[in-house]
């Protein structure tokens, strides 16, 4: 990958799983928003939540 120019790096498994736990939930707010039953929330708030519980840079 490196020779294509391709960056990647790797991660524990745990920080993976954490990751898509994470994931997941934020695609039950997603729903819970569309059925009305959540406020909708600024873009930058939420990326600003989701990097304050994670390593995942944006």
């Amino acid at each position: 990958m490196k020779k294509e120019g391709i960056e990647f790096e790797l991660v524990e498994k745990e920080d993976f799983l954490d990751f898509i736990s994470e994931m997941e939930s934020s695609l039950v707010q997603v729903k819970q928003i569309k059925l009305g039953k959540q406020k909708k929330e600024l873009a930058k708030d939420f990326l600003n939540e989701l990097r304050g519980n994670s390593h995942t840079r944006f």
